[in-house]
């Protein structure tokens, strides 16, 4: 899925838990090395951010920090990068959630599916279909 949108697969990294990449970080050098994650802005809304930034009930700062210019390696702290929600449109309508989108592809038929393959993904792909089939209960 990732490679229908143009990243290639030579940059991919399958990793158990995607912001504590050790799968990437083991390749590097924390002594000269800073971690940046991007994070949906939907993910840092106020009142029940995903993560914490600031400092923790001791006074010291938490591992994830806003990004700044000036950053500590990733042994001393992860910078999170906040993105902006992108608008677009899947079969001519909003994209409102994943959630939606999830529930939306169960009750497509292949024509409407590979139409909502081609506006997620930029082109189709029958293993990618076979894999949102299966995953998302399209029968």
């Amino acid at each position: 899925m990732m490679m229908l949108t143009g990243v290639p697969a030579s940059s991919i990294v399958l990793t158990k838990q995607p912001y504590v990449p050790n799968e990437i970080l083991d390749r590097l050098d924390p002594s000269n090395t800073a971690a940046v994650f991007g994070v949906g802005k939907k993910d840092m809304e106020e009142g029940n951010p995903r993560f914490k930034v600031g400092l923790k009930k001791n006074g010291e700062p938490t591992y994830y920090q806003h990004n700044t210019n000036d950053k500590e390696t990733f042994d001393k702290h992860g910078y999170l990068e906040v993105v902006p929600t992108q608008k677009f449109k899947v079969l001519g309508e909003p994209a409102t959630s994943a959630t939606e989108l999830r529930k939306q592809y169960a009750t497509l038929n292949d024509e409407q599916a590979q139409a909502f393959i081609v506006d997620l993904f930029g082109s189709f792909d029958k293993d990618v279909m076979t894999i949102m089939d299966k995953k998302l209960g399209r029968t």
